[in-house]
């Protein structure tokens, strides 16, 4: 397995926005809040590169 992209400080600011909303409203904003994912690099993600899994 290869990572084409590491978001991780990104993530971590993502998870304290949702740490104080949860704190703040007492409620989940969707069914997926804080569950960490991985996406293969084939999907776009504003930001980031994206290969669609062809070589160069």
């Amino acid at each position: 397995m290869s990572l084409t992209e590491i978001i991780l400080e990104d993530a971590l600011k993502h998870a304290k926005k949702l740490d104080h909303f949860f704190k703040e409203q007492g409620k989940v904003i969707g069914p997926l809040h804080g569950v960490p994912v991985t996406l293969k690099d084939q999907f776009n993600v504003k930001g980031y590169d994206s290969t669609l899994g062809y070589v160069g």
